[in-house]
């Protein structure tokens, strides 16, 4: 018997996976499950979020960059960077300007008109970039509003400690 409440079914998606010699084999499958009436089901459309993110690199890709570079040359990783001049005072890094080219994954995003701040986290560590209109340029600002959280990038610039 099936209660009242129940107004239709949904397909759940439900993951199999097989070993087969050193290889594992996974397949979706679909099984039915009731939807309650009045159930506060999410109002989740991932479907929005992805065409949001195509409509991004293709607006990334209009900028001339490419929307999945191949390769970085970095010269630091980000705790590198932190053990090399984390102990270096404001001035000790204004009198010997360290440039520096890392790669990170944005874990915070913060505009602020003509200038963004950034947080990237790599290799167990976490630095602050800083992103002005007047140094980076129109086009790549322009990129810069176009990232989203969980971006991996590579940023090239001066260490200085903010005040």
């Amino acid at each position: 018997m099936v209660p009242e409440s129940i107004t239709s079914f949904a397909t759940q998606p439900r993951l199999t996976l097989r070993k087969r010699g050193g290889y594992t084999a996974a397949r979706l499958t679909g099984c039915a499950l009731p939807v309650l009436k009045g159930s506060l089901a999410l109002e989740f459309e991932p479907l929005d979020q992805y065409l949001g993110r195509r409509k991004k690199l293709e607006e990334i890709q209009a900028l001339g960059f490419p929307a999945y570079p191949h390769k970085f040359n970095a010269t630091h990783t980000l705790r590198q960077i932190l053990e090399q001049f984390g102990g270096r005072t404001a001035e000790e890094l204004a009198r010997g300007p360290a440039v520096v080219r890392a790669a990170g994954r944005i874990v915070a995003l913060r505009p602020h008109g003509k200038a963004a701040f950034a947080h990237l986290v790599g290799d167990g560590a976490r630095l602050q970039i800083y992103m002005k209109l007047d140094l980076v340029g129109e086009k790549a600002f322009e990129l810069s509003k176009l990232l989203d959280l969980g971006d991996i990038i590579g940023v090239t610039g001066e260490l200085f400690r903010t005040k």
